[in-house]
């Protein structure tokens, strides 16, 4: 019984964070877009970490995005780090984004992800598809 329990908790919590293969440098996780570009899409995966190649031990939030749920996505990395006031917060509306399946809108700042909308406000037709 107590491994049953064990096994389950260990599924629920693959729901939350998804595994991303190392990078060698943060600037791949980059938006490659203009100052406040936002972008309409899905989130498949949240990951958190920081950079192995250096003494910061900030914890990073790093999202997967496609604009299609069937197409791979691409990794982006948040403006707001996990260690920051807002950092819970932020990884808790991605989580409610991945678990819900909805679409959203992420801004980018010109480097990484500054905000997000979920819901309705998330399909605007003036918001550019593809990806950041």
């Amino acid at each position: 019984m107590k491994m049953k329990v064990f096994l389950l908790t260990i599924a629920l919590f693959q729901l939350f964070f998804s595994v991303i293969t190392k990078a060698d440098d943060e600037d791949v996780f980059k938006c490659r877009s203009g100052l406040d570009t936002a972008y309409t899409g899905y989130i498949t995966g949240i990951a958190m970490g920081y950079h192995g190649g250096s003494n910061n031990k900030v914890t990073r939030i790093i999202l997967m995005f496609t604009t299609d749920k069937n197409t791979p996505a691409k990794g982006v990395m948040t403006q707001s780090n996990y260690n920051d006031p807002g950092g819970p917060g932020f990884l808790s509306l991605l989580q409610t984004a991945l678990l819900t399946g909805q679409k959203v809108s992420i801004v980018c700042n010109g480097n990484w992800v500054q905000g997000i909308w979920l819901g309705e406000g998330a399909d605007v037709s003036s918001v550019p598809k593809g990806l950041p």
